[in-house]
């Protein structure tokens, strides 16, 4: 069980960061608003979420975009449009985007490549069976308990987390057994970045976030001085949406093949079952049939949400407050999936 001091650890946690620009972000231009029912959406049942929305007291932003415009936005608490929101892990499926162009570009060789090569002095003998698909599946075998250990992981208290996951024995074959591990992710930046001879940030920058529009964002820190792939990025509402929107259109941006589609495609089929979920798990995005269609979705702690629905052409973002108990987290992440959700779901004509 997780201990309170613990939880007080994690709400202090001093964590150093790197902000692109320096400056307070601007008002973003990509997006249009658009009437809910030129856009087939029932304005009322939206309404209905962002009242609910606003009667949650750590809900900070709701957006809902189809059809390419904004339906609706609402920002609570004194938040605003160009307020930058913690992430917390849906900065894994930004890492994931960057992940299948590195891989189109001949950077990684693909999703079944070894990662001996870019640790030799830590892979040996069983482990050399690892893949990047294995990290980017959450299916490694590495030993890792993410419930206790990533207060630890998040105060710094674990020196180079990827030489010190990558040392630890296996607990199961790889590819095997899903285990969700954050360090997986932060490994697959720290793979892209020896790969690209840069900083995975400035990978990220040139390749993603500046062709995206996003022009200011805010990015912690591991130990090593090496931004986090696994958590800590932080983006606008209005950017994060353009993930999806990337994702719903089959990785174009603005006329340009930004993720190559078949990775998109990847990324809406479950790689790997997720015991007692009602979720499975595909490339860092969670993918739920559960409604009759197919969702597939990044889920930060304190229930940060990037929704995806292809059949409705339509991006949902959620934002909350990060800084919370465990508990509060899934409180704040059931608040959302069971009553903000279903108004928003339901608003489609």
């Amino acid at each position: 069980m997780r201990s309170t001091t613990a939880i007080l650890l994690l709400l202090v946690a001093t964590l150093v960061g790197c902000q692109k620009n320096g400056v307070e972000p601007v008002p973003d231009s990509y997006w249009e608003t658009a009437d809910p029912a030129a856009l087939g959406m029932q304005a009322d049942s939206l309404s209905r979420a962002i009242e609910l929305a606003r009667d949650m007291p750590n809900f900070y932003a709701l957006l809902v975009a189809r059809h390419n415009k904004l339906a609706t936005e609402a920002y609570f608490r004194g938040k605003r449009a160009t307020s930058l929101y913690h992430l917390r892990s849906v900065t894994k499926n930004f890492v994931s985007a960057l992940a299948g162009m590195a891989i189109e570009q001949g950077l990684v060789d693909s999703l079944n490549a070894s990662i001996t090569s870019d640790f030799p002095a830590i892979i040996s003998g069983e482990k050399e069976a690892i893949t990047v698909g294995h990290l980017l599946n959450m299916a490694s075998g590495l030993t890792w308990d993410e419930d206790t250990e990533v207060i630890p992981l998040i105060q710094h208290q674990i020196p180079d987390p990827v030489t010190a996951i990558l040392s630890r024995p296996l607990e199961a074959p790889p590819g095997i057994a899903y285990n969700y591990n954050s360090v997986s992710t932060h490994i697959v930046a720290e793979i892209i970045s020896q790969r690209a001879i840069m900083p995975f940030e400035q990978y990220a920058d040139e390749q993603l976030l500046t062709p995206l529009g996003i022009t200011s964002y805010a990015w912690e820190r591991d130990p090593e001085g090496r931004v986090w792939g696994g958590f800590g990025l932080q983006l606008t509402a209005r950017d994060v949406a353009k993930l999806g929107q990337l994702y719903l259109d089959g990785g174009q941006w603005q006329g340009a093949q930004l993720v190559p589609a078949d990775w998109v495609d990847m990324s809406f089929v479950a790689q790997i079952d997720v015991p007692t979920s009602p979720t499975d798990y595909s490339l860092q995005w969670r993918v739920s049939e559960s409604t009759g269609t197919t969702i597939m979705f990044g889920l930060g702690f304190g229930g940060q949400v990037l929704m995806v629905i292809p059949e409705k052409d339509m991006v949902i973002v959620a934002l909350q407050e990060h800084f919370v108990s465990f508990d509060q987290s899934g409180t704040q992440w059931q608040n959302f999936a069971s009553r903000i959700f279903g108004p928003i779901f339901r608003s489609v004509e």
